[in-house]
């Protein structure tokens, strides 16, 4: 007893090309009603140079401590902590701007390294700066 036929399904289908039309005609209306507003600016008159130089990098000092024995290279030449002073001082002599970077192992004695700040303070140069490397910390 068969009290319908069974017609065979169709599989289901999304077509795409109305979808393009649809979109593409939402993209125009989009543009079409978007302003496009200009923001205000303000005028300004920067003066002129008739000649001039790029301005120079500044001097870089590269003072370095290692660990054993602990030496100390200033622009990878060796200097003795004594003679630290009077290096300083014909530096800040010839360029009171000159930069100091301290490039120091992790295990260099700690007293050397304040020593040497301290010297080239005292000689005028302020602008120092410790270079260090980035490194991952763990806690104990």
């Amino acid at each position: 007893m068969a009290f319908g036929t069974r017609a065979p399904r169709r599989n289901p289908e999304i077509l795409i090309v109305p979808l393009i039309d649809i979109l593409l005609v939402v993209l125009i209306f989009l543009l079409a009603t978007t302003t496009f507003r200009q923001f205000p600016t303000v005028e300004i008159n920067l003066p002129k140079a008739a000649a001039g130089s790029p301005a120079e990098p500044p001097e870089i000092l590269i003072v370095s401590v290692t660990t054993e024995p602990p030496a100390i290279f200033i622009n990878r030449e060796p200097v003795d902590l004594d003679e630290l002073n009077l290096v300083f001082e014909d530096v800040a002599r010839k360029n009171p701007e000159v930069r100091i970077a301290l490039n120091a192992d992790r295990d260099a004695p700690f007293g050397v390294i304040m020593r040497i700040w301290q010297e080239a303070q005292k000689a005028g140069l302020n602008r120092i700066q410790a270079l260090t490397q980035e490194g991952v910390v763990t806690a104990p």
